[in-house]
C-alpha cells in the first residue's frame, strides 16, 4: 500500500524518518493532507520536516505456532 510519512531533513542534507514519542516505528498515513499536519508540527519545533511518500506492508504477528513452525 502506498501512504505518506514525513522526514526530517539535517544539515548535510541526509534525512530521517520522524517517530512518535512512544514506539519505534515510523507513524504512516494515507491521506496527505494528515502527514502535511504532522510535518508542520514538526517545523513548529525546528525541524525542517518533508512529506515523503512511502509503500506500506501491514505487520505479520508471528505466534508461537508459526515461529516453532518456520524456524524448528
Amino acid at each position: 500500500m502506498i501512504g505518506f510519512s514525513v522526514a526530517i531533513r539535517r544539515k548535510d542534507g541526509s534525512m530521517f524518518f520522524a517517530s512518535p514519542v512512544e514506539g519505534f516505528a515510523t507513524p504512516v498515513w494515507f491521506m496527505h493532507w494528515q502527514a502535511l499536519k504532522h510535518a508542520k508540527e514538526c517545523r513548529e519545533h525546528g525541524s525542517d520536516a518533508i512529506v515523503v511518500r512511502v509503500e506500506y506492508q501491514d505487520p505479520s504477528v508471528v505466534g508461537p505456532k508459526r515461529y516453532i513452525g518456520e524456524f524448528s
